[in-house]
């Protein structure tokens, strides 16, 4: 499990590795992107892009589970470098069952990791 230090989420943040495409609206035209997903909680993630992208900003996820592909509507909420966190917006309960299955998984791969290193 991991989560910042001093950290405001309401959702715990599990380590992943993930590529996704992000899709934003500019100029009357969607923008289109490959990302990188370093974090995933039932909240949000955070991708690496070298799309610039906006705090305040809307976005489309699209993104493979091991269980199922989702294409999810996201804000980016704050930026460092070409790191982005992104809050989901109004997940499908489908769509949220699905995440939390991952998350749950990705915590018990890390017990297990931690149990290995002890």
């Amino acid at each position: 499990m991991w989560q910042e230090c001093g950290s405001k989420r309401r959702f715990t943040r599990y380590r992943a590795n993930l590529l996704l495409t992000v899709s934003v609206l500019r100029h009357s035209r969607y923008i289109c992107t490959e990302a990188s997903c370093c974090d995933i909680g039932e909240g949000g993630l955070t991708l690496i892009t070298s799309e610039p992208l906006c705090a305040g900003e809307g976005v489309q996820l699209s993104l493979a589970l091991p269980t199922c592909a989702l294409s999810l509507r996201a804000i980016v909420r704050n930026r460092s470098g070409l790191r982005y966190g992104v809050e989901f917006l109004r997940l499908l309960p489908g769509y949220r069952e699905s995440i939390l299955t991952f998350c749950r998984k990705l915590r018990y791969e890390t017990a297990q990791e931690l149990e290995l290193e002890n």
